[in-house]
């Protein structure tokens, strides 16, 4: 059976469905039919049993057995495998020619985007960000916590933002020859030119695309219950959800039609001038630890 030969790695709102859908539609790349296995994210246990529930090697490498010889790198997205602590190192342990893919954006912008994230699915239930800001501390002891999040760990918006400390730990554990980096800023003025890039890192034909759409913007939910039925149902709605998919398939057209017309666009209002001090004078160490390592000025953060 085939084996995965990159990983688009994070963060989380910050570009990495639009970089795996992209390269979804080369020629020479099989995507895994689950965008998000967390396969490898065992220190994050609510993901891989709650959401993907793929939870042994079998079923893992299940993803990838449509692949053909034409394909010549097989590859997941999982935003979360940068911020664990443990998935790199489990990656690389099991396939050691592994190249990485991260693309990340200023925290301050991140964490405000990522809170709404956080809300469409249930996870956070504190409307207001400075609310659930202040709460990080009292939710790191288990208080606060909402029902359907899987991980509280996620709640911790310092910590699931703070990139330089994230970089550099993966750098520190991954030949850097096996590394791409780049900015969510770069993708967004030089689409094509940031896709040549990651073509050429792994070692791939310019297939010609030249659109580039950035697609998992803000939005919101129409309906909770759709959302919950076919997200992460609870038990018994996640045996319904497994037969309707036995049925029809995990990629069944109507299926990825009615989750899409669930959502509408929403624009948050700009954060408070106050917030966003809280969050420069937070991440702006980070900031500056990540410019270093990338050899790069991202003073225009903060």
């Amino acid at each position: 059976m085939r084996e995965p030969s990159f990983f688009i790695i994070g963060a989380p709102k910050c570009g990495t469905t639009s970089l795996f859908q992209h390269l979804s539609g080369h020629p020479q790349v099989f995507a895994a039919t689950n965008k998000e296995p967390f396969y490898f994210c065992t220190d994050m246990p609510g993901y891989r049993e709650r959401t993907s529930r793929i939870t042994n090697e079998r079923d893992y490498l299940s993803l990838f057995a449509g692949a053909t010889d034409a394909h010549l790198h097989l590859g997941e997205a999982s935003v979360y495998y940068l911020f664990s602590r443990v998935a790199v190192t489990e990656i690389l342990h099991k396939y050691p020619a592994a190249k990485f893919i991260v693309i990340l954006r200023n925290p301050v912008d991140m964490v405000y985007s990522f809170h709404s994230e956080l809300l469409l699915g249930g996870e956070e239930n504190m409307p207001c960000f400075e609310t659930a800001w202040s709460l990080q501390d009292a939710r790191l002891s288990g208080k606060y916590i909402p029902a359907e999040c899987r991980d509280s760990k996620v709640l911790q918006y310092r910590d699931v933002a703070r990139f330089g400390m994230q970089v550099n730990r993966l750098l520190g554990t991954v030949p850097r020859s096996q590394v791409f980096i780049t900015l969510l800023e770069d993708f967004r003025k030089q689409p094509r030119q940031t896709y040549l890039d990651l073509l050429s890192f792994l070692e791939l034909d310019d297939d010609g695309r030249q659109d580039f759409p950035l697609v998992n913007a803000c939005r919101v939910a129409r309906s909770r219950f759709l959302l919950q039925l076919l997200g992460s149902p609870p038990y018994p709605l996640s045996i319904l959800k497994r037969l309707t998919l036995g049925l029809l398939g995990r990629n069944n057209k109507f299926l990825r039609q009615v989750w899409e017309l669930n959502f509408k666009p929403f624009a948050r209002r700009p954060q408070t001038l106050n917030m966003r001090k809280i969050l420069v004078d937070e991440f702006s160490k980070d900031v500056a630890d990540l410019s270093e390592i990338l050899s790069r000025d991202l003073s225009h953060w903060l």
